[in-house]
């Protein structure tokens, strides 16, 4: 994937001998870094990035559902992810307003969470306090309000309903990415692990969007395109480091 107007050639030698900050790896996670400490006014070092695939397109970022949510159950990991989603909000002043940088916005069909047993409920019930002490806008519904939302869940077996619809949902974080990134990249040994994740399409799509629903089994589904879905489980395949050009499906090795 390539941005309009966007430089995908990178550096191969870095310009400078030394650097006070050395990142590993230029997806996500290391250009936001690279850029908020560029952007920092009591940052005053140099920062180098190195990322064996400039494409990334082996990269976590790639490969991931590109999923926001604020259901967390400490504070800090709230208020990462509260910050995160004012920072893809501001998308566009983030990198000077340039006429080149589209909308990104938020697609906030939610996230909820099924609970199917009484001590997983109270877990969600002190989750939701103090989500909602940092402002988040997770609530404990019924079934009736499921229902009411959702026509489409049977809820006749699950014990309580985690949902939040503000400021959760997907974006499309390789086209920020893209815009953070400068890079010089070298060869880089990576660890990598089987993950799997799967998109499928239907004739007959649901009336409204899916929110990321995960249910007391793991397994997760949410909306993905118009007519597409995106579901995902636990591990399926033994958690063990593989080549990162391995990408052949193993089940139940």
């Amino acid at each position: 994937m390539s941005t309009p107007g966007f430089s995908t050639k990178f550096r191969t030698t870095p310009r400078l001998s030394h650097y006070d900050v050395v990142i590993v790896g230029g997806a996500t996670s290391g250009s936001s870094i690279a850029r908020h400490l560029q952007t920092n006014s009591d940052f005053h070092g140099s920062v180098l990035v190195v990322e064996r695939d400039p494409s990334l397109q082996f990269s976590a970022t790639k490969a991931s559902n590109n999923c926001m949510r604020q259901q967390f159950a400490t504070t800090i990991n709230v208020e990462i992810a509260q910050y995160t989603t004012a920072f893809v909000k501001r998308y566009g002043s983030n990198f000077g307003y340039d006429p080149r940088v589209p909308d990104d916005p938020i697609r906030n069909f939610g996230y909820l969470y099924l609970s199917g047993s009484q001590s997983f409920t109270k877990v969600l019930q002190k989750d939701q306090q103090l989500q909602a002490d940092c402002g988040a806008g997770t609530k404990i519904i019924s079934a009736k309000d499921v229902k009411r939302k959702y026509p489409f869940f049977y809820t006749g077996d699950l014990d309580a309903r985690s949902l939040n619809t503000k400021d959760e949902g997907a974006f499309i974080a390789i086209n920020m990415v893209e815009w953070m990134r400068k890079l010089a990249g070298i060869d880089l040994s990576i660890e990598a692990r089987r993950r799997y994740t799967y998109i499928f399409s239907v004739d007959d799509p649901l009336p409204q969007d899916l929110p990321l629903t995960i249910d007391p089994t793991s397994v997760h589904i949410r909306s993905y395109g118009l007519k597409d879905y995106l579901v995902g489980c636990l591990s399926i395949s033994p958690n063990v480091v593989v080549d990162v050009n391995d990408f052949s499906f193993v089940e139940n090795a």
